[in-house]
């Protein structure tokens, strides 16, 4: 009697167990796939062409660093290490479309929650600290969204406004 229940209720917990697993596990690999698609994205402009294979081990490697790595930034140098060798004359080139990589993950994790808002009214009206943290994000994605502007249009110039102002700075 009392055996067989609670047989019964330890297997539901495993089997419940394993569909979170699974379930995670199957978020992670979207995940990983995105990340992918994103950097063969930036990659293959720069006629910089990074098989399917070696963009996920990449992914892989980058994301056990930034995990295991005290500070955020340990996955990105160690991407940007395994990317370099045998690209010795496009190592500047690399490396920038690795930190332009960490500028649109950084700007979807702002953008996320921004659209996912609607789906929440009634969270949104009860909990106005959620509302202030959603007004921080809309401000840190026009921030990254201007920035990202500013290095693309071609108005970075001798004349423009962050020029001028970044040399007015004293640094030292």
């Amino acid at each position: 009697g009392e055996r067989a229940a609670d047989l019964v209720f330890s297997l539901l917990l495993l089997i419940r167990g394993f569909v979170a697993f699974r379930d995670g596990l199957g978020l992670l690999l979207v995940r990983f796939g995105g990340e992918q698609l994103r950097r063969r994205l930036l990659l293959d402009p720069a006629r910089l062409h990074l098989p399917l294979g070696a963009s996920f081990w990449l992914t892989l490697i980058g994301s056990f660093f930034n995990n295991f790595l005290p500070g955020g930034a340990g996955g990105d140098i160690v991407r940007m290490y395994y990317a370099m060798r045998g690209n010795e004359g496009r190592r500047t080139e690399i490396a920038t479309i690795i930190l332009l990589d960490r500028v649109f993950g950084t700007f979807g994790l702002l953008v996320l929650p921004l659209l996912l808002a609607p789906m929440f009214p009634e969270l949104l009206q009860s909990v106005p600290v959620l509302r202030g943290m959603l007004w921080v994000g809309a401000a840190g994605a026009a921030a990254v969204l201007l920035g990202l502007l500013l290095c693309f249009t071609g108005r970075a110039d001798n004349g423009s406004l962050g020029l001028r102002l970044f040399q007015r700075l004293s640094l030292g």
